[in-house]
C-alpha cells in the first residue's frame, strides 16, 4: 500500500516510464510483466501500475474485496489511465474478460482431444463442475468410445496371493 504522502512521488515515477497513446488515450507503462500488465518495483516490492492508479485516483484501498478492472473499451493491460479503470467485483472482471474474448481456461486453446478428435460444436460435450461451477469440455467421440468399451480390470491384486 502506498502512503498518501507518497502519491505525488509514485505518480511521477509512473509518468517517467509511460507512453501515452494519442489514439486510445491509454497511459501505457513501459515496464510490463510476462502477462502484459504494467509493473513497477518500489522499495523492493512489485506493484501493478493499474492498482497503484486506482489507489491514487479512484480511492481504492488494498484489502477491499474489489478488483481493479479495465473498462471493456480499454484493450491494453499496461494501461493505468484512471478513466479506463473501475472498481468492480471478481465477477465483473471475469464478465469483462469473457465479453472481450480474453478469458481463457488452462486448455481453452486446445483444438483437439488427446486422441486427435477435433473440438467442434457437434463433437464437444460441456459439463459444469458442481464444486467450482466451471465449465469442462469433453470430446463426444471419446465419450461414445468409453461407453462402448468400458474400462476392464486386467489384474486383480486381491486374488493374486
Amino acid at each position: 500500500m502506498v502512503n498518501a504522502r507518497d502519491y505525488k512521488k509514485v505518480a511521477d515515477l509512473l509518468m517517467k516510464r509511460t507512453s501515452i497513446n494519442s489514439e486510445t488515450e491509454c497511459w501505457e507503462y513501459l515496464g510490463t510483466n510476462k502477462d502484459g500488465y504494467g509493473q513497477i518495483v518500489m522499495d523492493g516490492v512489485f506493484y501493478y501500475t493499474h492498482r497503484l492508479s486506482a489507489q491514487l485516483f479512484l480511492g481504492y484501498l488494498p484489502g477491499l474485496d474489489l478488483d481493479i478492472c479495465h473498462k471493456p473499451e480499454c484493450k491494453s493491460k499496461a494501461c493505468w489511465n484512471p478513466d479506463h479503470l473501475y472498481l468492480g467485483t471478481k465477477a465483473d472482471n471475469n464478465r469483462d474478460m469473457k465479453e472481450a474474448g480474453k478469458a481463457r481456461g488452462r486448455y481453452s486453446d486446445v483444438t483437439h482431444c488427446v486422441n486427435g478428435h477435433e473440438f467442434t460444436p457437434e463433437n464437444t460435450y460441456i459439463t459444469i463442475r458442481k464444486e467450482t461451477g466451471k465449465e469442462r469440455r469433453q470430446c463426444q467421440e471419446c465419450r461414445k468410445l468409453r461407453g462402448m468399451f468400458p474400462k476392464v480390470k486386467l489384474f486383480d491384486s486381491k486374488k493374486s496371493g
